[in-house]
């Protein structure tokens, strides 16, 4: 698969001599929650390197706020408000190429076939036709998916000063109230996930169908597609999510997405309102978020530095959910389920054929094959029916 082609690769493409490609070895680098949430160019703008939002809860429903004609108006109230906030951390790197690179982009490596002629294949070009830019766009890639898993997994550092590092919170660690822990590793069920999705939409998450998310590694994403589709005998659907295409479940509370993530720990699922989170940027004055600067020269080496400061804002924590420890196995099978009364109509003897006699004229004398093979009571082609224990039964027959 090409992950990667130079930054002129559709004049590559229509140019008739043969180009060397740039493949990925690795696992698609595309993060799918931080993409779903606004990527490395959406978000939120931040003042500072402490990004605070704010919080706050309505009263319940009353049944019995009506007033009466003429009356005063009634004492006043207030909403009490909070904060919650979350610290930006940075992210740097810095790329270099020497001059030697710069100039021999036309050398390749081998092509390590033991064929006489391997290495008269002439013609080929070089699909990078800049390194440093080529090595960039890299850079950034690996930047995305730091910040990614951060988003998930990151755990809160706000130091009193610059001797350690800051780091953002992530969704695992933000979700605090609407927690399923099992002591001991348990199989994801069907109950265990919709008791979490009723306590998180209780709470007031999960409110927006199109953004309520299931997010969970490769094992619990097949344990979520066995209970909630192929028992079920349903059929997956997918949808597109802020540009991530995402397959999608039924549930007592309504369609939602699952999103498989790499970078989710194996035994947890997380729900996540993605209509709560941005990232959150810091600009830096002339130069903008995750921007690209030259470094002074020492040697016969160009540098750049790749440098930015992002967090990640989720909103009120109880709008997510989590459940923890869950087992690693993967789920056995992954065909449907097969129930008591599909075992015992499969031991069922097949119903015989049968013969009746002319009842009119015109009538024909032999009815052969007619009758449907099936467990249960089945009407026939002549205007019969019959039981699975092959007894018969006349009806009108037109035959």
């Amino acid at each position: 698969r090409i992950l990667a082609w130079c930054s002129r690769d559709r004049e590559h493409l229509q140019q008739p001599e043969l180009r060397r490609r740039t493949l990925r070895p690795d696992p698609d680098p595309t993060p799918p929650f931080l993409s779903a949430i606004g990527g490395l160019t959406g978000g939120r703008r931040a003042n500072g390197i402490i990004h605070t939002w704010t919080v706050y809860d309505l009263r319940a429903p009353d049944a019995n706020r009506q007033r009466l004609e003429g009356a005063d108006a009634p004492p006043a109230e207030t909403r009490v408000r909070g904060q919650d906030r979350n610290v930006l951390e940075i992210h740097q790197e810095t790329v270099g190429i020497t001059y030697t690179r710069q100039a021999t982009q036309q050398m390749f490596a081998g092509t390590g076939s033991a064929h006489p002629n391997a290495q008269a294949l002439g013609g080929a070009t070089n699909a990078v036709a800049n390194e440093l830019d080529w090595q960039t766009r890299q850079t950034l890639t690996q930047i995305a998916r730091d910040v990614e898993l951060t988003f998930i997994t990151g755990k809160f550092a706000e130091p009193s000063d610059n001797s350690t590092v800051r780091k953002t919170r992530g969704i695992l660690e933000a979700t605090r109230t609407n927690v399923i822990t099992n002591a001991q590793p348990k199989p994801l069920t069907e109950a265990m996930v919709l008791d979490l999705l009723q306590k998180v939409w209780e709470s007031g998450g999960i409110q927006v169908s199109e953004t309520a998310t299931l997010m969970c590694g490769a094992t619990q994403k097949r344990a979520l597609t066995n209970e909630f589709v192929t028992k079920k005998n349903y059929r997956e659907e997918t949808r597109n999510v802020g540009g991530v295409s995402v397959d999608t479940i039924i549930t007592d509370f309504g369609r939602l997405n699952v999103m498989l993530n790499r970078y989710m720990p194996a035994d947890v699922v997380q729900v996540v309102s993605l209509d709560q989170c941005a990232p959150v940027l810091l600009e830096t004055p002339g130069k903008g978020f995750l921007f690209s600067e030259p470094l002074a020269r020492t040697g016969s080496t160009d540098k750049a530095q790749i440098y930015g400061e992002i967090g990640l804002e989720y909103g009120p924590e109880i709008a997510h959910g989590k459940i923890t420890g869950l087992a690693t196995t993967p789920p056995t099978g992954g065909a449907r389920e097969v129930h008591q009364h599909d075992l015992q109509a499969a031991r069922r003897p097949r119903p015989r054929r049968h013969l009746h006699r002319r009842r009119s004229r015109g009538h024909r004398q032999v009815h052969r094959g007619c009758l449907a093979r099936a467990a249960f009571r089945t009407w026939c082609t002549c205007g019969r029916w019959a039981t699975s224990e092959g007894t018969e039964a006349e009806l009108s027959c037109s035959n």
